[in-house]
C-alpha cells in the first residue's frame, strides 16, 4: 500500500525516479565518450525551462546547463585516433578555464537564485550546500566536455555529498521510507557511474600515452 502510494503522484515519480535515471543515462554515455550524451543532458534543462517560460517566469542560471552541453557537444566532434573524444589529464588551460567557469557559475547563481532562496528565508546552510552542488556540477560537465579525466572526481564527491544528505536528512530523499531507499538507490549507483566513467577514461588515457 506505501509503495502505491509513493508511485501516486506523477511530479514524485518525474522528480525522483525519471530525472536521476536520465541523469545516470547521461553520465554512462559520458563516461563511454558517445557524443549522445550530451543530447540526453539537455533533456532536463529543456522542459524546466518550457516549464518556467509556460508559467510566465525565466531564470539565466537554466541556461547554463544547456550552454555547457552544447559546448560538449562542439567539442567532441572532434575525434582522436581511436574513434572517440580525447581525453587527458588537466593542464594548466584547463585549470584557468575552470577557475573562470566557477566564478561565473557562482555569479550567475548568486543574481538569479539568491535572492529568491533569501525571500523564502532559507537557512544560510542550504544556500551554502546549493551554490556548492551547481558549481560543482556545472564543474563537472564543464570539465568533461573538455575530456578532462579527473572531472570525474566531482561526481563522486557529488555522490557523496547527496548520500551523507539522504543519510543524515531522511527527508530531503522524498516523502517516506520507500524514497529514503530510492534516495539512497540512485546515489549509490550514480556514484559507482562515476567511478566507471573515470576508470574507463583513465585507461583511454593511458593508452593514448602509450600511442
Amino acid at each position: 500500500m506505501a509503495l502505491i502510494e509513493a508511485f501516486s503522484s506523477v511530479d514524485t515519480v518525474v522528480i525522483w525516479v525519471l530525472l536521476p535515471l536520465l541523469r545516470m543515462l547521461t553520465v554512462l554515455l559520458l563516461a563511454l565518450r558517445k557524443r549522445a550524451g550530451w543530447l540526453v543532458l539537455l533533456v532536463e534543462p529543456a522542459g524546466a525551462l518550457v516549464w518556467m517560460a509556460a508559467s510566465g517566469g525565466f531564470s539565466f542560471a537554466f541556461l547554463l546547463l544547456p550552454a555547457v552541453a552544447m559546448y560538449g557537444w562542439w567539442r567532441w566532434g572532434k575525434r582522436a585516433a581511436d574513434g572517440f573524444p580525447a581525453v587527458h589529464s588537466a593542464q594548466r588551460e584547463d585549470w584557468l578555464a575552470a577557475a573562470a567557469f566557477v566564478v561565473l557559475t557562482v555569479v550567475v547563481d548568486c543574481i538569479q537564485t539568491l535572492p529568491m532562496m533569501m525571500m523564502h528565508m532559507t537557512g544560510v546552510s542550504v544556500i551554502v550546500q546549493t551554490l556548492l552542488v551547481n558549481a560543482l556540477t556545472m564543474l563537472l560537465y564543464f570539465g568533461l566536455a573538455r575530456g578532462v579525466v579527473e572531472a570525474w572526481w566531482l561526481g563522486i564527491v557529488l555522490s557523496l555529498m547527496g548520500l551523507t544528505n539522504a543519510i543524515a536528512t531522511p527527508g530531503s530523499a522524498g516523502p517516506g521510507v520507500i524514497w529514503l531507499l530510492e534516495g539512497l538507490t540512485m546515489t549509490v549507483l550514480s556514484g559507482l557511474l562515476y567511478l566507471f566513467g573515470w576508470f574507463r577514461w583513465r585507461a583511454a588515457r593511458a593508452q593514448t600515452t602509450v600511442s
